[in-house]
């Protein structure tokens, strides 16, 4: 028996499993045809259900949409648990720093002053403040290195304000150590470059996907074509990390409103595949949220609050001429002039020439040990984040950028989950 079908015979339980809820996702009507899949693990707090821990997985292959969907709740579940041998540090960044390793918070991309001073769930970084640290490893020079609990642990801890949101960016479930951190450092990256790309309204490149409409893949687009769904491929890459991300464009050609799906990974062409699956994905769990659930999208822009409200936001048609500010214009270029492949030792070479951090931690707890899988949080302090309100732009690397491109800051909300 698979590992997989080990884990859904043995493991699924609505009383008393370790996951509580397996189940694939039908497709609505007048939606592409896509594995969808969603997990639910037991709450963690028995008397607070409604922090139940829920994956989704979407992808053209059912075996990888399963895994995704079991594997988004397992990191989400492993980093709302703090092991018992997992020391947290409480002192400022000042007084420990004369005696350990310590990541400095002013290298870690986050609000500006005059930002927090509207964003009260968050407190201001001052070297002088009293933090929660945890323990890392330097992922560039082996080294251990104490870092900001909240950009660790999903678990909020009682009477403690973090200085940066809390959410689930670099966090990966995977087979082995390797696996799992190289899931975590293409999310981290895929954010950056989404980031960068929203900001300054900047694509490299359309990727003319003809040759994959007649491959493997070219039942897919029927599909979407009979949908009136609109597919659009571009190349967002930031090449001082050296990893291919791709945009993903989605619209319905009868209805305002548009969605992106995003993905970077060491390959070209499996990037360009993710990162479509993502956004059909996406852009169907959102639509049916909206004509079969009742969502409510925001109807401004001050009344966004949540990643899921930058979706709805924009899939509701909340700002469709932002496109053609981006898009207008943009020039074409074919897969076979662009394809390449990286490696995970480049990359790190790239971070290390950049002077970035990558730093990781491994949260995997006994019992999804037992299930011969792993849970790493990868943390790229340097790197663009993606926030829940406006743009943190207390970064060097956003400031390098915008000299590079020499262009303004868009400051709309984003529409990326």
């Amino acid at each position: 028996m698979d590992k997989l079908n080990h884990i859904l015979n043995n493991y699924v339980n609505n009383r008393g499993g370790l996951i509580r809820y397996f189940s694939k996702v039908d497709e609505k009507p007048r939606s592409p045809r896509l594995y969808r899949y969603i997990s639910v693990i037991s709450e963690i707090d028995k008397s607070r259900k409604d922090l139940s821990i829920v994956g989704s997985g979407f992808s053209l292959n059912e075996t990888q949409s399963k895994w995704a969907a079991i594997g988004e709740a397992i990191e989400r579940y492993c980093a709302r648990i703090i092991l018992k041998n997992d020391v947290i540090y409480e002192d400022s960044f000042e007084n420990l720093s004369k005696e350990k390793n310590v990541l400095d918070p002013k290298n870690v991309t986050r609000y500006l002053d005059s930002q927090y001073k509207n964003i009260k769930r968050l407190k201001q970084y001052r070297p002088i403040n009293n933090m929660k640290w945890v323990n890392g490893k330097d992922i560039i020079n082996g080294n251990d290195i104490l870092l900001p609990y909240e950009l660790i642990y999903l678990s909020h801890q009682q009477n403690y304000i973090p200085f940066r949101e809390i959410i689930s960016t670099g966090l990966a479930c995977g087979p082995n150590p390797q696996a799992s951190i190289i899931s975590g450092l293409n999310e981290c990256i895929e954010r950056d470059a989404f980031v960068i790309f929203w900001i300054f309204k900047r694509v490299n490149f359309k990727i003319d996907i003809d040759d994959l409409k007649k491959s493997n893949y070219k039942n897919l687009f029927l599909d979407l074509e009979n949908n009136d769904l609109e597919v659009e491929v571009y190349d967002i890459t930031q090449y001082d990390i050296g990893v291919p991300t791709i945009l993903t464009l989605v619209k319905n050609k009868n209805r305002k409103g548009f969605y992106y799906g995003c993905a970077s990974n060491f390959n070209y062409r499996k990037a360009i595949i993710k990162s479509i699956e993502e956004g059909i994905g996406g852009y169907s769990s959102y639509i049916e949220n909206l004509d079969f659930h009742n969502a409510i999208p925001p109807r401004t822009k001050s009344d966004i609050y949540t990643l899921d409200d930058h979706c709805l936001y924009y899939i509701n048609g909340g700002n469709d001429e932002i496109l053609l500010e981006i898009i207008n214009r943009t020039k074409i270029k074919q897969l076979n002039e662009v394809d390449f492949e990286t490696d995970l030792s480049s990359v790190l070479n790239n971070f290390k020439k950049l002077r970035y951090n990558i730093i990781c931690k491994e949260l995997t707890t006994i019992d999804i040990e037992q299930l011969d899988l792993c849970v790493y949080r990868v943390v790229t302090p340097e790197l663009a984040f993606l926030s829940l309100g406006p743009p943190m732009l207390n970064s060097k690397r956003i400031e390098l950028k915008k000299q590079e491109y020499n262009k303004k800051i868009n400051m709309e909300p984003h529409p990326f989950p």
